[in-house]
């Protein structure tokens, strides 16, 4: 039997590439996803549409009996450098930090259903203070290593330095077991523009409310996601799980 891996509000497959190349089955469900099949080394990608709002899909991945999970849940409500708007919203929605965290919890929730490891990132924000503090920290500078010296993104290329050479700050709740992996950090790339503010390459570009800024923002970092599987996917080797 093939296992599955299953990544939640997961658009780019990022997080499921290492996986599929070692012969998994992965899903990669989120709310922009239309149906398709990305062959990858192995195994596969299977993308498939979901809001999590709806339990069916929570179904439908419990249905799966994944060996590992992962989340990467909308952080628009929550991170710290939207706070300047929390007010506006609240006017609106009194209820929309407790309706983010609603959607945020659906993934330590489906991990305790189906009893395998599971991880889910957040950028600093509310979420440390409405749920609880996160298992760790990291920039992805941080796990830059882990790609190689002549790494270029393989999708925004002009947005994202290479081997994850930037800051910003991530949270990563876990549970089930999950292991945390080695870091091999890189230099960060830290830009300047005319007024002096300091940022990543992603800073100085990525401004607006567009859905392609937003895809990038949210791109995991690929050096962090491979040092996730390397290490969890040898734990479950070790543990005959594989």
């Amino acid at each position: 039997m093939v296992n599955c891996v299953v990544s939640m509000f997961d658009e780019s497959g990022n997080a499921l590439r290492p996986w599929a190349e070692a012969g998994y089955i992965c899903y990669a469900f989120d709310i922009l996803n239309e149906f398709r099949i990305e062959h990858v080394g192995c195994g596969v990608i299977i993308y498939e549409y979901a809001d999590f709002h709806d339990p069916v899909y929570i179904s439908k991945i419990v249905s799966l009996h994944p060996v590992f999970l992962m989340g990467f849940p909308p952080c628009d409500d929550l991170a710290v450098s939207g706070t300047k708007h929390w007010v506006k919203k609240a006017l609106i929605d009194p209820l929309f930090q407790d309706k983010a965290v609603s959607l945020v919890m659906t993934v330590p929730f489906v991990g305790m259903l189906i009893g395998s490891p599971w991880f889910f990132e957040n950028p600093v924000g509310a979420l440390s203070s409405k749920y609880r503090k996160p298992d760790f920290y990291f920039d992805p500078c941080d796990f830059g290593g882990y790609l190689p010296i002549d790494d270029v993104h393989p999708r925004w290329p002009d947005h994202i330095t290479p081997r994850d050479a930037y800051t910003k700050k991530t949270g990563i709740w876990f549970g089930n077991g999950f292991i945390e992996p080695g870091r091999l950090p890189v230099e960060p790339l830290i830009l300047e523009n005319d007024n002096g503010v300091r940022g990543s390459q992603q800073f100085m570009k990525l401004g607006g409310k567009s859905k392609k800024t937003k895809q990038i923002r949210s791109e995991g970092p690929r050096g962090f996601l491979k040092a996730v599987f390397l290490a969890n996917h040898q734990h479950l080797v070790a543990t005959s799980i594989q």
